[in-house]
């Protein structure tokens, strides 16, 4: 089974939609909406650890399989990064509101939105790999052809 392929949907999900549902909770001053949002940012940020966990173990298959590493890094590299920035961003929208009040939940739903460009440039590159080169995927055999 393609671990990667498994859970990789739950943090790109996760990390996309969590600042749209705290401005939601700011904008309707809804303490439990907020919560809610932080919950699911953190748990974009934990998956993600375990997207990156898999991906590794992809991208060794995927060259023991004979595609060219260098085919592979760049979705590699920059998705070794967002737990890294899913981390950073949950620490601003963490701490900057006690350090700095009201302004400082709307920077951390900004920072959220600001990773979007990395989220999506890492899904993006993923899909490439899978769609245009069919890294992770099985080639066909007689039993997943259907019927003859």
């Amino acid at each position: 089974m393609n671990w990667h392929a498994a859970v990789v949907h739950f943090p790109i999900g996760l990390a996309l939609i969590w600042p749209l549902i705290d401005g939601i909770g700011l904008i309707t001053r809804q303490p439990m909406v907020s919560r809610t949002a932080l919950g699911l940012m953190l748990t974009a940020m934990i998956t993600s650890l375990v997207a990156t966990a898999t991906g590794q173990m992809e991208f060794d298959q995927a060259v023991a399989a004979g595609f060219e590493a260098e085919l592979l890094n760049q979705h590699a590299s920059y998705g070794s990064m967002v737990p890294w920035v899913l981390m950073a961003v949950s620490a601003v929208r963490l701490w900057l509101p006690g350090q700095i009040g009201g302004i400082g939940p709307w920077l951390g739903v900004l920072f959220g939105m600001v990773s979007w460009w990395l989220i999506v440039h890492v899904g993006h590159t993923g899909g490439v790999l899978v769609y245009e080169w069919g890294v992770g995927i099985a080639a066909p055999t007689s039993h997943n052809l259907g019927p003859s």
